[in-house]
């Protein structure tokens, strides 16, 4: 493939919006196709500040169901089914968006739905064959048109994954929310970018990633590049201490 892969993150933050940050998200973009990985609750304010049409996605892949990752999927899925009425200056959706996850992504967005009193606009998006769901399971690698979607076991929730992603010869990994684990290894050796998590500078976290551990480990990874997200309170309070990357919201990379 000769088309570059554009790499844009929409949201580098924790539940909290330290930093101003928002929350989990990230969108890839190669030969026409776009997907976000994660889908935090400000994802739909995150698209509207870079000027992406919600109906240019062509998938939304989460890597656990945590509202900083996933509670966008509701507001992305209504606005799937009514967004583009009321004299929104947009085109509709032509194309059913793909939302794939763990175990159990399905039911997610149901519940998600019905709590929020949007039940009928998930059945409508079923029946008028604008979605479709998709599972992504651990050392399984599931296609997302361009996109090749490998998931690797994290130490976080029962459900949450890492990811590892593929589009042609370029490839990026997501820790997505983790406790160290040596899958984090697999999931991004060789890749030419990891997204990987740093809620805290050196506090200890028994579900999540500390900078410190991070760089404790840093001489096992191969990939070939590393950027920070998540960041958390005491890490936004490091960030000039940090010989790593960080990422900030908006950034943009080409592959």
């Amino acid at each position: 493939m000769n088309d570059r892969l554009r790499v844009q993150l929409l949201g580098t933050g924790d539940p909290f919006a330290h930093g101003d940050r928002m929350q989990s998200c990230t969108l890839l973009e190669s030969g026409g196709q776009r997907i976000l990985i994660d889908c935090g609750a400000t994802t739909l304010l995150a698209l509207q500040r870079w000027n992406i049409n919600p109906s240019s996605l062509d998938a939304v892949v989460v890597t656990h169901f945590h509202g900083d990752h996933a509670a966008g999927l509701p507001f992305l899925l209504l606005d799937t089914v009514i967004g583009t009425r009321d004299g929104a200056d947009r085109p509709p959706r032509s194309r059913p968006l793909l939302i794939a996850g763990p175990e159990g992504i399905e039911e997610f967005v149901r519940s998600s739905m019905d709590l929020f009193r949007w039940g009928d606009a998930f059945v409508a998006a079923q029946e008028q064959g604008l979605v479709a769901y998709g599972t992504v399971r651990p050392y399984e690698t599931f296609n997302a048109g361009a996109f090749q979607i490998t998931g690797y076991p994290a130490l976080h929730t029962p459900e949450a994954l890492s990811l590892r992603v593929a589009c042609g010869d370029r490839t990026v990994a997501f820790s997505g929310d983790t406790s160290w684990t040596d899958a984090l290894l697999e999931a991004s050796a060789g890749a030419d970018l990891f997204i990987c998590q740093a809620y805290s500078f050196a506090i200890p976290q028994k579900t999540v990633l500390s900078y410190q551990v991070v760089q404790e480990q840093r001489h096992r990874f191969s990939c070939r590049r590393l950027i920070l997200t998540h960041i958390g309170a005491e890490m936004q309070q490091h960030l000039d201490e940090a010989s790593e990357e960080v990422g900030h919201d908006g950034q943009e990379i080409f592959l």
